[in-house]
């Protein structure tokens, strides 16, 4: 275990509100058959949910990282009062600047930054939201960092494939909590794998005991897009499988249970068809009754399609977008699903809901302006990457700016605090 520094800080936040079109609705899908469960509330201590007056600072010991200004257009600006949805909680953000690179924690409601970790990669939090854990993309170490004490831990280790542009590590390595906070599940892509993208999956216990390898056969047809191993809230491990890359057409995919105490593939929840085309990112619901996929034509690169899987049923939906979309995010409850599509010059970015029950697409806001949406817990908020963050209001289409990296960063990962 390793202390870290103490550090005082002080930020100001305001909110930039921009209204986007909350009507614009597409053609709908096909129905799915089976209504999702309604969503389960984690317990939480709520002194979680407020900033400590002194915040943690994770940084390393051989150098220091001043905190970052939070700045915004007072022309445009609105006061964050309490009654917004979008002025609690706190959101970790994954950057890389060249300096500092780290994960900052920042509350919400404008007192400041709650903890820096010297980490980069898809920050992952426990349900109780008392640690925060990182797969870092710069050296392969899975850490949970402790933000009430100041500690931190390594528990695992992953030998990440190096980029073929920068360091080791990609935007797919992952790491996952347990319902219960007791175990986590980290995938990655192994040197061995650079080329075909087979991931590599463990489980781990917390506290780095009972490191069990999950079989290695995940498809590589599934290398663009987020380690597909996905824990349900009842406790269940899935993940997703497909073709090889080289496959014929259609491709067929498997949605398996696993079981986190061996690593052995148990049942096999749904299987589907997702023809002639490769997968850029997935996702599983927490109720593990549907899963979701951005796949990309393989005979035309400029046609994108999101498609919906019914796990009880095996039926899809899909949504034909023009253009190119990064990731997809199921909601809480697992009722509607988030994605952002945007134009080939970066401008004018769509953040989409799609409801399962029903299969409609509505246009949130044209104002995204990022390619990563995050939920909020409540499902009230989504966050979306992009230098500054966007912070958008679900019923209203209302755009908050969240001005704390600066404009030099890039890979930005989110993740809201329980």
């Amino acid at each position: 275990m390793v202390r870290f520094g103490q550090f005082i800080a002080t930020v100001s936040f305001l909110c930039v509100t921009a209204c986007g079109s909350a009507d614009n609705a597409a053609t709908p899908g096909q129905t799915v058959d089976t209504a999702l469960a309604a969503s389960t509330t984690i317990a939480n201590d709520p002194s979680l949910s407020k900033p400590p007056t002194s915040p943690t600072s994770f940084t390393s010991s051989t150098s220091s990282t001043s905190v970052l200004a939070v700045t915004t257009s007072a022309a445009t600006s609105a006061p964050l009062d309490g009654s917004s949805p979008i002025s609690h909680g706190s959101l970790a953000i994954s950057q890389q600047c060249g300096s500092p690179d780290m994960v900052g924690v920042f509350a919400l409601d404008g007192s400041g930054v709650v903890a820096e970790l010297p980490a980069v990669g898809r920050p992952a939090w426990s349900p109780d939201g008392a640690r925060l854990a990182v797969l870092d993309q710069r050296t392969g170490d899975v850490q949970i960092f402790e933000l009430a004490t100041g500690m931190s831990s390594t528990v695992a280790h992953a030998d990440l494939a190096t980029r073929l542009t920068e360091s080791p590590g990609s935007q797919g390595d992952v790491v996952g909590w347990s319902p219960d906070g007791t175990r986590l599940a980290y995938s990655f892509i192994p040197p061995a794998s650079q080329m075909s993208g087979l991931y590599e999956t463990h489980v781990v216990n917390a506290d780095g005991s009972g490191n069990v390898t999950v079989a290695a056969d995940i498809a590589g047809s599934l290398k663009s897009g987020r380690a597909p191993v996905w824990w349900g809230r009842d406790g269940r491990l899935v993940r997703v499988t497909g073709p090889p890359l080289a496959s014929a057409d259609p491709g067929q995919f498997s949605v398996q249970e696993i079981d986190p105490s061996t690593g052995k593939v148990g049942n096999t929840v749904a299987t589907f068809a997702l023809p002639h085309s490769f997968v850029l990112d997935n996702a599983v619901s927490a109720p593990l009754n549907a899963a979701a996929f951005i796949t990309v034509d393989i005979n035309n690169d400029h046609a994108y399609t999101v498609s919906v899987i019914d796990l009880t049923t095996g039926r899809a939906d899909a949504v034909t977008v023009a253009s190119a979309t990064d990731q997809v995010e199921f909601s809480p409850d697992g009722s509607s699903l988030a994605f952002v599509t945007t134009d080939e010059v970066g401008l004018g970015d769509e953040l989409h809901l799609y409801v399962l029950n029903g299969g409609v697409d509505r246009i949130v806001t044209t104002k995204a302006d990022g390619r990563r949406p995050t939920w909020s817990p409540t499902g009230d908020v989504i966050a979306v990457d992009g230098v500054p963050v966007k912070l958008v209001d679900v019923s209203s289409g209302e755009v908050s700016t969240l001005d704390v990296v600066p404009f030099e960063c890039y890979d930005l990962f989110l993740a809201w605090r329980p």
